[in-house]
């Protein structure tokens, strides 16, 4: 979260390595600027950008939980449905 034009997207591409980006990228300890398409994918599932169109990103019929759940029910689908809730409300208490 943050102002518009302060680079989230520009933020989120460059760590999904989207775009071309100079320096350092470091996601949870690990270099990834490095690292091959293979060897990027597991990182790829735990990061979730959402663009800034919200009527192509955002269905309205669905509450925040819900959005940001369908990851997990994608990338995790061995998580039941009370898991993802508890993972979902962790992360969103995160966000300040």
């Amino acid at each position: 979260m943050g102002e518009s034009g302060s680079g989230k997207s520009t933020t989120g591409l460059a760590l999904l390595r989207l775009i071309n980006s100079q320096g350092s990228i470091i996601f949870d300890g690990q270099p990834l600027q490095n690292l091959n398409r293979r060897q990027l994918l597991p990182i790829r599932h735990r990061i979730q950008v959402v663009f800034q169109d919200p009527n192509s990103s955002l269905n309205p019929r669905l509450n925040v939980l819900q959005i940001i759940e369908e990851g997990l029910r994608v990338h995790q689908p061995t998580l039941s449905a009370a898991q993802r809730e508890q993972q979902v409300i962790a992360v969103m208490h995160e966000v300040d």
